[in-house]
């Protein structure tokens, strides 16, 4: 076999096996829905709002977290964390963070929620 021949079997291999698209963890960007900015729009959590982000951005390998000002952390604070995308559909994104997984679940593509157990849900959508 010629170089240029099995260069071009090898290109043709990795991408019927999904290789050459661009993905972060284990799904495409292309079609992760969490990908973009969120605005907190409400919640049910048993501390109010205070317990959620007031906004979200997420990229295709970091996520910048906005916490609201508060009595705990006066002015608020920007975090911004490299993150992988382990799982995605058009309904639920699991995110690796430092510190665990967190889950967000979608209602549609321009709402979405983080469910806390018993705690309660942080709602956003999309901006």
């Amino acid at each position: 076999m010629t170089r240029r021949l099995v260069l071009s079997t090898l290109a043709s291999l990795a991408a019927a096996v999904g290789l050459a698209s661009p993905t972060v963890g284990a799904c495409s960007t292309d079609v992760n829905p969490l990908i973009g900015s969120w605005q907190l729009s409400g919640s049910t959590m048993q501390d109010g709002a205070v317990s959620c982000y007031s906004a979200m951005v997420f990229s295709r390998n970091a996520a910048t977290f906005t916490s609201p000002s508060s009595e705990v952390i006066p002015g608020g604070a920007v975090l911004t964390y490299s993150v992988r995308y382990v799982s995605a559909s058009m309904s639920l994104v699991d995110v690796l963070i430092p510190g665990g997984y967190k889950n967000y679940s979608f209602s549609d593509e321009n709402h979405m929620y983080y469910d806390d157990g018993s705690y309660g849900r942080c709602i956003y959508e999309r901006t």
